[in-house]
């Protein structure tokens, strides 16, 4: 099934705010302009678990700008201008698969810094199934749940130091 999201991949023409190293606002910058040496912006992505303690792992488009055919698992992508971290993971979550999720600032797990982007990663728990997830084919090329230690490779490195401690919270002892 198609949506009416699946012609917004890698759109050259979107504002993203300009950040500096402080995280401050300095300005915009349209999507594709080269970034200076104290040039940032902001992205926001989402490891999704489902009641089953699975990860979603999606492998992106083969036409997409960046990593074109590469999984992953995370959800996500560039924060608009005028939008926090919050707003645009849960339209990029829509966008991408579909799924209108109840992310909260509680489900905030850290912010990497690489230049020239601050990454807000969300970690999520939600009564999904695969079937109900739609793919944006302009984003993905396709989706599927795995077990935590299947997705182990498809996180960031400076992710994994966080992740078994997320699965502890979210499927095991008094979190659960």
């Amino acid at each position: 099934m198609s949506n009416k999201f699946d012609n917004r991949a890698d759109k050259l023409g979107e504002y993203w705010d300009l950040l500096n190293k402080n995280r401050q606002l300095v300005g915009s910058k349209r999507r594709g302009e080269a970034f200076g040496q104290n040039e940032w912006h902001l992205l926001a992505n989402a490891t999704i678990f489902n009641f089953d303690q699975e990860v979603l792992i999606q492998q992106r488009s083969f036409n997409k700008i960046g990593r074109p055919g590469e999984w992953e698992a995370e959800t996500g992508g560039s924060v608009l201008a005028g939008e926090d971290s919050i707003l645009a993971i849960k339209r990029e979550v829509k966008e991408e698969i579909g799924l209108d999720l109840p992310f909260a600032a509680s489900d905030f797990v850290a912010s990497f810094k690489k230049w020239p982007t601050f990454d807000d990663w969300y970690v999520i728990k939600a009564d999904i199934q695969i079937e109900q997830i739609i793919i944006q084919k302009s984003e993905l090329e396709q989706a599927k749940f795995v077990s935590l230690n299947e997705a182990l490779p498809y996180f960031p490195s400076d992710h994994l130091a966080y992740v078994t401690q997320i699965g502890n919270n979210l499927f095991g002892g008094e979190h659960a």
